[in-house]
């Protein structure tokens, strides 16, 4: 079973040939490979798993997303801000 993680995109970049991505991942900021994803922008949110992007989700779903990962993490259950 693989799990992709929302996040937003914070800055794009070329690197080595490969479109490059600063994601930020509810606080924690890693680099992404979005050469796969189409039309990416700054700002857009997207599902990534092990350093490569898969696609692009909707604010909406990165929060129910985050939500769920949170819950299964058992943390707190409250709503999180994406943003």
């Amino acid at each position: 079973m693989c799990l992709a993680i929302p996040g937003k995109i914070l800055e794009i970049k070329s690197v080595g040939g490969l479109i490059m991505a600063e994601v930020d991942f509810n606080g924690l900021v890693k680099s992404v490979c979005i050469s796969w994803i189409e039309n990416a922008s700054a700002g857009d949110f997207i599902l990534s798993h092990c350093g490569m992007g898969i696609c692009r989700i909707d604010k909406e779903e990165a929060a129910k997303d985050l939500d769920y990962l949170m819950f299964l993490d058992n943390e707190s259950g409250k709503a999180h801000e994406i943003g």
